[in-house]
């Protein structure tokens, strides 16, 4: 078997025909197997699912999970054990990933990635880009990147470099021998996931758009998947939960990446700080600055000049708040004069 399709799936009805026709409609060289992960929707997803496994039975892997076995963090339930299940279980020399609420487009996506790794063994990943499609209809292409360039490694990943879309990763099997406990209580999966296997090669990102990343209001990054769309208090959130799996993987990773997971619990504490400062939490401002200064004093994404302003807003943000007023009061009537 060269690739196991891992769809894991959740209440997806409006949408998992269209995510399971993609993976059948790959035309390939190699034979391939579709692993379906049902979490116990209560919408139909499961009747669906066992229809189609009904229907392709030479194609199609159905597992049925119960409620009752769901990971739960912080008290929300997690897809963690569906994804990890279906990895286990994955019979395929690749392992190409597929949510239930996303598709693709390109009838040769496995093909081409499937090519691409076996000609390049230093190479553990291949991805490509995808169209975003918004709630409204809209759809925009992928943005996951700082720099594009063909090839990314770990390091870019840690920095925040690179992350490839869910639904375009395909990787090797068998590079976790076994997930670390860790792996069980991070935040997220899918950036952890892709930790563990960029320790063993390259990354290579095709240019080309083989598949739709849907946004929606029942999906896991519902209402914010876009970061100007998210309010202070989400925000706030989900920079925390990063933070906690950047410490997991300071502890855990070798090393050599240690500056650079440093360098991120950093730049994100002094983001909680700033939130926090907004949010009239100055205790919690000044506690994630202290944070951040620890993590990496010379962190050249927050100048010295400016964390010696922001230490004086927390330290005095009356005296502060005051000075501001008053210089917004003096420039604001420059400018209008200028005007």
């Amino acid at each position: 078997m060269k690739v196991s399709v891992s769809l894991v799936t959740y209440n997806h009805a409006p949408f998992i025909r269209q995510a399971i026709e993609s993976a059948l409609m790959q035309q390939t060289n190699f034979d391939f197997e579709i692993l379906i992960g049902e979490d116990d929707s209560n919408d139909g997803t499961r009747q669906i699912a066992i229809e189609y496994a009904a229907k392709y039975p030479e194609k199609i892997r159905l597992f049925l999970h119960d409620r009752k076995d769901v990971i739960y963090l912080k008290g929300k339930p997690t897809g963690r054990r569906n994804l990890i299940h279906n990895i286990q279980n994955a019979r395929g020399t690749y392992i190409a990933r597929l949510e239930g609420d996303d598709y693709w487009t390109s009838p040769n996506k496995l093909q081409e990635q499937v090519d691409f790794l076996d000609c390049n063994p230093d190479y553990a990943i291949c991805s490509h880009d995808v169209f975003i499609l918004k709630a409204d209809g809209t759809k925009e292409t992928s943005h996951w990147f700082k720099k594009r360039l063909p090839d990314y490694d770990l390091c870019d990943v840690l920095s925040g470099k690179f992350f490839p879309p869910t639904c375009s990763v395909l990787f090797r099997n068998h590079l976790i021998k076994d997930f670390p406990e860790w792996f069980y209580r991070a935040s997220v999966a899918d950036f952890p996931l892709i930790v563990l296997c960029a320790q063993f090669g390259k990354i290579r990102h095709l240019e080309q758009v083989s598949g739709v990343y849907r946004l929606h209001s029942g999906g896991v990054w519902s209402q914010g998947q876009f970061e100007n769309d998210w309010s202070m208090q989400q925000k706030m959130e989900r920079t925390l939960g990063r933070i906690e799996l950047y410490e997991m993987l300071e502890q855990h990773m070798p090393t050599q990446y240690r500056s650079i997971i440093r360098m991120q619990i950093s730049s994100l504490s002094h983001t909680v700080s700033s939130l926090a400062y907004r949010l009239d939490d100055l205790k919690c401002a000044r506690k994630f600055l202290i944070k951040g200064i620890k993590a990496w004093r010379s962190n050249p994404e927050m100048p010295f000049i400016w964390t010696l302003k922001y230490v004086a807003i927390l330290t005095l943000p009356t005296g502060y708040k005051i000075y501001n007023s008053a210089k917004e009061a003096l420039f604001g009537s420059r400018s209008k004069s200028r005007d």
